[in-house]
């Protein structure tokens, strides 16, 4: 295994043009035949390198003449190569033997490819970078009965029958583009058609296949993709460029979903939906993932990123944009709310951790660690500082002029900025610093008045400019003014004022910072009734519930759990003002020594004391919330169900979680009860009706894995031999232990630490992409309590000093041990 990094200071462009590929695969489970042929003009390099994994290299010709190389470690190297030339290559694949599920592999019945960043070179041997960009024909050749549907990239050009009862389709993309947005499907599939007329008056032929039979499950994704399509040409002028735009479910996928130029592949748990078991979240993140890959199209694909260092430009850039989009399908003050839960729950820590980097890191060992929540999450809020520091319509001018120059092109970060910076005639030297600073900023608030004046001082402890909206309110609910600075380290304020003003700060979250801000309770309730800002109303409440469970003291929380109770905002946003704060996001507030029992302990006893004084009027709000119909997906009736479970959760009741599973009409619900029982009769109900269905086993697991009540470790171990595991399935791997790695409760407990570690080393073995991810539980080692930290010391060496570590996990343990040895 080469532990050897890659430095962004070493970019080197490569001075060649690709102008084309050719590829045939003689499609087979067990052993797939690929031809590559690839015409190189303008070649001006001393060596040609083409990367290569778990190939067979067979014939290689140069020009038609058989060609000297020389072969290294994931490479082979070609020398003294003329201007203009033709490479040939042909090389065998195991897709069966593949359980890394990159390249070309098996998901079920089906042959399907996953490359990025790096897999194509699992297929065939190629300068696999993102900034060589080609055009691509495939033929595909198989098996007509096992193999009838037959996908590439672009528009079809022939098909037909061949001998030996295979046949061949020939796929043709016009568009260059790079190895990571290249992709095949083959397999016994069923197909939704529709079709979408865009803004110009051109037919887009829409398909969605789906395993046989499940056709039907993917309505709402291609209702969801219309959507995105003409919100995309309404806002953002982007229309889509092909014929056919193809989208595909696979059971096995590392990722969520893949935005292969015209043939995305998803993750099926994110584009099929049946009534009977699809939750209010299910459909959400449907809508939101369709909408990311169709994106893509625009921003990363027919823009791309010169090197991997560049991935937020396409990632943070597209899920800002996946973000105003749902904003704008649902309720923005929802979506601001749960992008910034997703935000603190998982980037917040990541920043306060060993593998902290910035949005566009410097340097990585294995590339596939790169997809963090700080590239994507984190990234999305710089970009939305652009926007909020430059408003829709310039932010839009922008936008038009980056695709105005670099249609086609493999650009940088620093491009994009340039283009909103000349569009705009602005300076955003400064404010590009939020790419490169590693790590949360701070801010330090201090207020003073006297005599009639108030002043406000903020310092912040990084240099990158800072956009921060916040409002003075008069105490008879009057707005004084509303702030929109953007500053670097420091700002102050002074104004006039009879008494001491009210502040509301972030307001909308417009910066992903911390303060040490804390408001009085008559303040914070103040902004809780009052603040024209709903997501800061949300915001104050939380704050309060924060300090409650650090301090114990319960009595505020309560106050304001009963203003919130008898408010009028909607039932939606009344459930989030209504929710405890996530047990991450209480960790965050740690720089040492979290005393994980005490926390999981505090956050017990305020949900037990608010169930208790509140009782009646909860039992009062779930009996008047039962009974929204299963496929009305409107905000109100998710507002409803969401607000019925907070209640549900509050009132703990095994009773009432029986009556409410045989009760419930939607799955939002069902589990939700199964949750709050955690009945032995009811589980068992439930696996005798989903068994077999993939999806509801991983809503099982969860609901086992993350459960505080008791050690799972036992039924876990249980659930690992089952015939409803599967090592080799991601979800099912992430259903079972990647919850379990979120209870901190019990994971770090002597049984808890064995069970994790001995299944990560097994996973380590299969699929280094999921076992990497596994490994990130433990950024927050720093954190935890000496006993703790000496208990994770002594049962995870053994594994991260193994030769057998992949570089996945090796490189997210080598900062966590980095860690270790400075104890």
């Amino acid at each position: 295994m080469s532990r050897k990094k890659t430095y962004l200071k070493d970019y080197k462009p490569l001075n060649f043009d690709l102008e084309s590929i050719f590829l045939e695969f003689q499609l087979d489970r067990e052993k797939t035949e690929v031809l590559s042929k690839m015409e190189f003009r303008n070649f001006q390099e001393e060596e040609l390198i083409l990367y290569c994994e778990d190939l067979e290299l067979g014939d290689i010709r140069l020009n038609g003449e058989k060609v000297e190389y020389e072969q290294g470690e994931g490479f082979i190297k070609f020398q003294n190569l003329p201007r203009e030339f033709s490479l040939t290559i042909y090389s065998t694949i195991y897709p069966s033997k593949n359980s890394q599920l990159e390249g070309l592999y098996i998901s079920g019945d089906i042959l399907v490819t996953h490359n990025e960043p790096e897999g194509f070179r699992r297929i065939t041997p190629f300068p696999d970078r993102p900034d060589v960009m080609t055009k691509f024909t495939t033929k595909l050749i198989a098996d007509k009965e096992e193999f009838p549907i037959l996908l590439s990239n672009g528009n079809p050009i022939s098909s037909g029958d061949l001998d030996d009862k295979k046949h061949f389709a020939i796929w043709e993309d016009p568009f260059k583009k790079p190895s990571y947005l290249f992709a095949v499907v083959a397999g016994k599939l069923d197909l939704l058609q529709d079709r979408y007329t865009t803004s110009s008056g051109r037919e887009i032929e829409l398909r969605i296949y789906t395993d046989v039979g499940k056709s039907q499950q993917a309505f709402f994704a291609m209702e969801s993709l219309k959507n995105a399509m003409r919100w995309d040409e309404e806002r953002f002028g982007l229309e889509y460029d092909l014929d056919i735009y193809m989208v595909v479910a696979v059971d096995s996928f590392n990722m969520g979903a893949m935005e292969n130029k015209g043939l995305n592949i998803f993750n099926s748990s994110y584009l099929l939906a049946d009534e009977e078991t699809a939750t209010d979240s299910d459909y959400l993140a449907i809508e939101s993932v369709i909408a990311h890959e169709y994106f893509h199209n625009w921003t990363g694909n027919r823009v791309t990123c010169r090197d991997w260092f560049q991935l937020s430009l396409k990632e943070g850039l597209t899920v800002f944009r996946d973000q105003l989009f749902s904003a704008d399908m649902r309720d923005p003050t929802i979506q601001r709310v749960q992008d910034v839960e997703r935000l603190r729950k998982y980037q917040f820590p990541e920043d306060a951790s060993p593998n902290a980097h910035p949005v566009q890191p410097k340097e990585y060992l294995e590339i596939n660690n790169f997809y963090t929540w700080t590239v994507y999450e984190k990234g999305a809020e710089v970009i939305r500082m652009i926007h909020t520091v430059l408003g829709e319509e310039p932010f839009q001018k922008g936008m038009k002029l980056y695709f105005e120059r670099h249609d086609g092109q493999a650009v940088t970060i620093e491009d994009f900025l340039k283009a909103m910076a000349d569009a705009n005639g602005i300076d955003l030297s400064k404010f590009s610093l939020w790419f490169h600073e590693v790590g949360t900023p701070h801010l330090k608030i201090r207020e003073h008045f006297s005599e009639g004046l108030y002043s406000l001082k903020i310092e912040k402890d990084k240099e990158a400019e800072t956009p921060l909206q916040f409002t003075l309110y008069n105490r008879n609910g009057t707005v004084i003014d509303s702030f929109g600075i953007l500053f670097s380290n420091s700002f102050n304020l002074e104004i006039k004022t009879i008494s001491k003003p009210i502040l509301s700060l972030n307001q909308n979250f417009s910066a992903p910072i911390k303060h040490n801000y804390i408001p009085s309770l008559e303040d914070t309730i103040f902004l809780v009734q009052n603040d024209i800002d709903l997501f800061n109303r949300y915001e104050a409440v939380q704050s309060i519930y924060m300090e409650s469970i650090l301090t114990g003291e319960f009595e505020s929380s309560l106050k304001v759990f009963d203003i919130v109770l008898r408010s009028d905002v909607n039932d939606y946003l009344k459930s989030y003002m209504l929710k405890l704060p996530e047990i991450a996001t209480v960790f965050d507030k740690f720089k040492e020594n979290i005393p994980i029992k005490e926390i999981y302990s505090k956050v017990e006893e305020l949900r037990d004391k608010i169930g208790e004084v509140f009782e009646d009027d909860l039992l009062e709000l779930f009996e008047s919330r039962r009974g929204t119909e299963r496929l009305d997906l409107s905000i109100e009736a998710m507002g409803k169900r969401a607000l019925k479970n907070r209640v549900l959760y509050y009132l703990n009741s095994k009773e009432l979680g029986e009556f409410d599973y045989n009760d419930a009409k939607t799955m939002t619900e069902k589990l939700q009860a199964l949750r709050i029982a955690r009945s032995e009769k009811l589980f068992e109900d439930f696996l005798s009706k989903y068994r077999d269905n993939q999806k509801m086993v991983i809503e099982y697991f969860k609901i086992v894995a993350e459960d505080i009540r008791e050690n799972p470790v036992l039924k876990i171990e249980e659930l690992l031999k089952s015939p409803m595991f599967d090592y080799k399935i991601p979800n099912l791997v992430r259903g079972l232990l990647g919850s379990f790695g979120r209870n901190y409760l019990y994971l770090f407990t002597k049984s808890g630490i064995e069970l994790f570690v001995r299944e990560l080393q097994k996973i380590d073995s299969i699929n280094p992409h999921v076992a990497s991810r596994l490994c990130e539980t433990f950024n927050l080692y720093p954190k935890l309590q000496h006993e703790t930290k000496h208990l994770v010391q002594t049962k995870l060496e053994g594994f991260y000093k193994s030769s057998e570590i992949s570089k996945h996990s090796f490189e997210i343990l080598s900062k966590v041990f980095g860690e270790i040895e400075k104890d």
